[in-house]
């Protein structure tokens, strides 16, 4: 209402990513009336969800409010916490009860610092974040993400799909086998040209691939690292980034 929006802008993203973290509003994910009683389609979502912001260094997440009682119990079951304003701290129950609490306007969340501190949760794993170690460009990122969803794929079908030049996708190959070799040789072992289609390069790619499965923090919007030294710690404004 101030034209002050709290969405951030990417370099914003890029640049809390790389400090002190992000803060998250989660909406509410509504399937048709048809599908929501069906147990498959809510595990379907919440993996879905997972797998979109795994990788990120989140600070707080925070639900916006629940449409009704059930919702809210969900989203207390999944983790989270409510806001107790008078204390100004999130609590694990409050005294007027759950229906009480969902018929004014309430918060339910959880901070890092909390989650950390607390046997796991469901939505605990969206915490368990650690630096990326290779710090790709932008596009060397749209690359390997293009790969990952379609399989390994050709060089000329990532030009293709990128709407780049065949030379750009293997100058770029040979950029990141270049940084990930520097780093960790052991992902990309061996002496095939890092550039070619051939067996022995596809299977470098196999093994690089499989490892940004399970490390997605490479995947996602960082500050880049200068003459081998760790980004810069850009804070961004207080009013952006923290929940009041």
């Amino acid at each position: 209402m101030r034209a002050d929006s709290p969405v951030l802008s990417d370099r914003e993203v890029r640049e809390a990513n790389s400090g002190e973290g992000l803060n998250e509003l989660v909406w509410e994910t509504i399937p048709q009336a048809r599908f929501a009683e069906r147990s498959e389609i809510c595990h379907l979502m919440g993996r879905a969800y997972i797998e979109i912001h795994r990788g990120y260094r989140l600070k707080e997440m925070i639900t916006s409010q629940a449409e009704n009682l059930q919702r809210l119990q969900w989203a207390i079951d999944a983790g989270g916490l409510c806001w107790d304003a008078k204390a100004a701290r999130y609590v694990k129950s409050i005294n007027k009860g759950t229906a009480e609490f969902a018929r004014y306007p309430h918060i339910v969340g959880i901070t890092r610092e909390l989650e950390l501190g607390r046997a796991g949760s469901w939505v605990g794993t969206l915490f368990d974040y650690q630096p990326p170690r290779f710090y790709f460009s932008a596009s060397e990122q749209r690359l390997l993400i293009r790969c990952m969803s379609n399989g390994t794929g050709t060089n000329a079908a990532l030009a293709r799909e990128l709407k780049v030049s065949l030379p750009t996708v293997k100058n770029m190959w040979l950029s990141i086998y270049e940084r990930v070799s520097e780093i960790a040789p052991e992902l990309i072992a061996g002496n095939a040209k890092i550039g070619a289609d051939n067996k022995r390069g596809k299977e470098k790619r196999r093994h690089l691939l499989a490892y940004l499965q399970d490390h997605p923090e490479e995947l996602r919007p960082v500050l880049r690292r200068s003459n081998g030294q760790r980004p810069r710690e850009a804070v961004p404004p207080q009013n952006r980034q923290e929940i009041r």
